[in-house]
């Protein structure tokens, strides 16, 4: 589904907020976006809209992207709420940070399945694991085993064999936490942050934290932890290979990321913002 028209009804010289997702949505499989997702995100970035990355990664995941669109300030909602940031090219500064004690959750986990696989970040570096896995921890996060988590983590991730996405949510959402969960190669999953928090949280944190006063807000997404960030913004937009569940949360669906969706939106919005040069 094409994208264009959205914005028509968008004031020119609006001050506009775009937070855009990262993996699935700005990036398929690594760290790069597409050429022409390069070039909107920089055009509009130029005309003096606050970009934002919301993300379920940690912050220093995100470091390869912020490096790829090569902005001079980039925005960061990280671990799903729970880190807020900026970039000034590639110089981070940590802006907030919310945290919550995972041990419960992991205890109650492993009573569950005693081979789950259970890691907290540690933040900055990689995750604190109880064991080594590399199929769910990217390779440019370092691992460290340990025998009892910390009592404060930004974000804690598991995967089980055993337990279903839905089953390792309930679990979780039963003891209060935010969290994610869903299936996936023969696994459940689940990301946790603190209680309350989830990407439009961290987004809305971050827009009072910069003193930006927006007149419009833009939020594209592919994934169920996106949800309260389509829900949040003046209009979001789910990308076509998106679950049922997100598209139901938006106001549009765009194309697919193989179908450069995402693209397709910011060159809209570019088109409503100066509409004598991109008409």
């Amino acid at each position: 589904m094409s994208a264009l028209g959205i914005f028509a009804g968008v004031d020119p010289s609006a001050r506009v907020l775009v937070a855009l997702d990262i993996d699935g949505t700005l990036v398929e499989n690594g760290d790069r976006p597409s050429v022409r997702v390069r070039t909107a995100v920089k055009l509009l970035a130029d005309a003096g809209v606050m970009i934002v990355l919301a993300t379920g990664r940690q912050l220093h995941g995100t470091t390869p992207v912020v490096v790829e669109l090569g902005l001079p300030d980039t925005w960061v909602v990280a671990s799903d709420g729970a880190i807020v940031a900026r970039y000034a090219g590639t110089k981070q500064a940590m802006l907030a940070t919310q945290m919550f004690d995972p041990r419960p959750l992991a205890a109650a986990l492993l009573a569950l399945d005693a081979h789950i696989i259970v890691g907290a970040e540690d933040l900055g570096v990689g995750y604190l694991v109880n064991r080594r896995f590399d199929k769910m921890i990217p390779r440019d996060h370092r691992q460290r085993i340990v025998h009892e988590f910390p009592g404060e983590a930004t974000m804690f991730t598991a995967g089980s064999t055993l337990l279903t996405g839905v089953e390792l949510a309930d679990t979780a959402g039963a003891r209060g936490v935010s969290c994610t969960g869903w299936d996936e190669h023969g696994m459940g999953w689940i990301d946790v942050a603190a209680p309350g928090l989830s990407k439009g949280g961290g987004v809305a944190s971050l827009a009072k934290i910069a003193a930006l006063d927006r007149d419009f807000s833009l939020a594209v997404g592919d994934f169920y932890n996106d949800i309260e960030l389509l829900r949040w913004a003046d209009v979001g937009i789910a990308m076509g290979h998106a679950p049922d569940d997100v598209k139901a949360a938006a106001d549009h669906v765009t194309g697919s990321i193989q179908e450069d969706g995402l693209a397709a939106v910011l060159e809209d919005l570019l088109a409503a913002l100066n509409p004598a040069r991109y008409a």
